[in-house]
């Protein structure tokens, strides 16, 4: 087993734990809120009113709201090469909708090899 690839799954699995957190936590807040409104709402206006609309979460929301940061410029030196594929390959995972094919993935992934050998690789 390649242990570049161990050190990235176990990242992986980090960001996704906190994700999962932070997923919590706005539940958390989603509900804190509505229960705010829902208060409010019955303090400013008469009995019969209706009740304020809640906030809801999107169910079917499919948007990847992660930001992960690009791979660090690569600069040709080969015992940094493993780790930066490797940082690309998990870029890729984590923004699938951004690279729908290879051809992108190979241009978007040239743009931070632009130094010494690795601009000779580019060209």
């Amino acid at each position: 087993m390649d242990l570049a690839s161990d050190d990235t799954r176990i990242w992986l699995a980090e960001i996704e734990t906190r994700l999962a957190d932070q997923k919590a936590q706005n539940a958390q807040m989603l509900k804190a809120l509505n229960n705010t409104l829902q208060l409010l709402a019955q303090q400013n206006s008469p009995v019969a009113a209706a009740p304020a609309p809640l906030l809801v979460a999107s169910a079917t929301k499919t948007k990847n709201d992660l930001k992960p940061s690009p791979p660090p410029n690569f600069n040709g030196d080969q015992q940094k090469r493993r780790g930066f594929i490797n940082a690309c390959q998990a870029y890729f995972r984590l923004l699938p909708d951004n690279f729908p094919d290879e051809q992108m993935k190979i241009c978007w992934t040239m743009t931070f090899m632009n130094q010494g050998q690795a601009q000779k690789w580019a060209n």
